[in-house]
């Protein structure tokens, strides 16, 4: 036998499917893109699919912002669904070379740069892992919509 360990066990949730995810894996694959800084998967037992909460890279957007979204302000960025659209399918190209179907997120919130986790609001532990518990409470309504919209 072989034994392949993917991530803490206090950081695996398991979909309705019986899939275990590791968030992890799929937000430092997602953090790659471009129009990102952080990510944070969730996903709840009950439910088929993951959803996540997308803190947009202002920087970068400031200095590259993509033609199609140029008209608009960067402060209107995270309502635009279009650039919603556009962020998610960036995500979703990355993560369809090294994520399954299962690990892909499926709907995702744009999150403002003055959302960003850190260790001051205490999102993030002093060795700068996300505190999953504390963002999942912080923002419990904008997941639970995101997973209304997805029904």
């Amino acid at each position: 036998g072989r034994l392949q360990l993917i991530d803490r066990k206090k950081n695996l949730f398991k979909l309705s499917q019986g899939e275990y995810i590791a968030p992890e894996k799929i937000e430092i694959v997602y953090e790659r893109s471009p129009y990102v800084a952080q990510v944070f998967v969730y996903g709840e037992s009950i439910k088929s699919s993951l959803i996540a909460l997308v803190v947009l890279d202002e920087e970068y957007l400031s200095l590259s912002k993509p033609q199609e979204f140029a008209d608009i302000p960067l402060s209107k960025l995270p309502e635009s669904k279009e650039f919603l659209a556009f962020v998610l399918d960036s995500m979703q190209q990355l993560g369809s070379e090294e994520l399954n179907s299962l690990e892909q997120v499926k709907k995702i919130k744009l999150l403002p740069e003055s959302s960003t986790f850190t260790v001051d609001n205490e999102m993030l532990t002093p060795t700068f892992k996300k505190k999953r518990h504390n963002i999942r409470d912080n923002y419990k309504s904008v997941l639970d919509k995101l997973y209304k919209g997805l029904d």
